[in-house]
Parts: structure tokens; C-alpha cells; sequence
């Protein structure tokens, strides 16, 4: 099947038909784009091998300590797919449980390492659901005040895609100038979870993958 990486397109690998559904939709019912995306994100992935697909996908950066749980660690896990749990910032917690869906596209980004920066790429296989940390009491990340059935802290699966030959290092992207808009070329912004704007994106993929 042939794709696009525009956003908020039907594609048929057959006749070539495209259609801007999420745009469609939203001026229709005026619904929030975020909340379209997550109605069709399960069809995305369930549908992948019919002659129609829906692709809405948003580029995000995670960060993780490779000492912790890096891209080799991701690409060693069972079906190479992980829960990417521990997340306890609220505006990166609303990420994960309000726009992260399946089918993005994720930087793991290492941090508090010898060399920081950007180490490949996994997509999000899993939209958010309760992190089970939260209600452990062994965890480190157990939360005495969430419930079941109130949980306060989720999380998604993510599975291995490509890890880069060298880790894209963080003084390389803040001396892009096309580099603007990521959270991570501005001051005192240190969520875990951050949105990469599309154009931004496939600039630090083609600089990462020439590398």
C-alpha cells in the first residue's frame, strides 16, 4: 500500500484516491482534531493490509536514560516493543493520554548521558492507558493517591523501528536554524514527552541517518 506523509488523508493503494478526512470531519461536526485522531487511531493500525488505510500521525520526542532503558534495551525487549511508563509530569502525562496514538512516530531521545541526543526512532503501537506503576508499592513510581478506578498516570507501548548509526547529539540540533520550534532548543523546557513538528522532524531524520 502506498502511503503519504501528509496528515489526515485516506489513501487507497489501489485507485489512488485521497481524501483530507480529518479536515472533512472537523468542519462538519466540529470535532477537535485530537479527539478525530483517536476515534480512527486503532483503525490505522487494525487496517494496515486493506485497500484503505487512515493516516493521522504526529511526530513526538521521549527521553530516557540509556543507563536506565535506551534503543539497545528497546531493541532486545520480547516483539521489540515496550510500555513507556514512569511519566509523572502532568503536561507530559496529558501527551501520552490525550494525543499520543498508534502510529506515530517517536524519537528516544538519551539524556543524563555521556553523549545526549537523539539515538533512532519507535512507533507507538499502543495508545495511552493507566500506567500499573502508579498502584504498585514496590515501584519507584507507585502514587499512593491514584486509583484504579481514577488512575492519574498513563502510558503507551512503543515498538523498535531503526536506531541511527551515531546518536544525533543535542549541540548539533540547537545549532540548526531550522531547528525552532522543538521543546528541546528552548530555555527551561524539560518534559520528557514533546511534540516534533513535521518539517523539524524529517530535518533531524535526514541529518541523523547521513550522519
Amino acid at each position: 500500500m502506498k502511503t503519504s506523509k501528509k496528515r489526515g488523508r485516506i489513501i487507497s493503494g489501489e485507485g489512488g484516491y485521497r481524501l483530507g478526512i480529518t479536515q472533512i470531519l472537523t468542519s462538519l461536526v466540529g470535532c477537535n482534531k485530537n479527539i478525530l485522531r483517536n476515534q480512527f487511531a486503532d483503525l490505522s493500525y487494525q487496517y494496515l493490509n486493506c485497500s484503505f488505510m487512515i493516516l493521522i500521525m504526529n511526530y513526538w520526542l521521549f527521553k530516557t536514560e540509556p543507563d536506565t532503558f535506551g534503543i539497545d534495551d528497546l531493541y532486545s525487549r520480547p516483539n521489540q516493543t515496550e510500555p513507556w511508563d514512569g511519566v509523572r509530569n502532568y503536561q507530559a502525562r496529558n501527551f501520552l493520554r490525550d494525543e499520543v496514538v498508534v502510529g506515530d512516530e517517536v524519537f528516544i531521545y538519551h539524556s543524563s548521558c555521556k553523549v545526549v541526543g537523539i539515538a533512532g526512532i519507535a512507533t507507538v503501537v499502543k495508545a495511552g492507558y493507566p500506567d500499573e506503576t502508579q498502584f504498585d508499592p514496590e515501584s519507584n513510581y507507585f502514587d499512593p493517591k491514584a486509583n484504579r478506578s481514577n488512575p492519574r498516570w498513563f502510558r503507551v507501548d512503543v515498538k523498535f523501528k531503526q536506531r541511527f548509526t551515531k546518536v544525533l547529539p543535542l549541540k548539533t540540533i540547537k545549532a540548526l536554524p531550522q531547528i525552532t520550534q522543538l521543546g528541546l532548543v528552548k530555555k527551561g523546557h524539560r518534559l520528557s514527552i514533546m511534540p516534533v513538528p513535521e518539517n523539524e522532524w524529517q530535518c533531524l531524520c535526514n541529518l541523523a541517518e547521513s550522519n
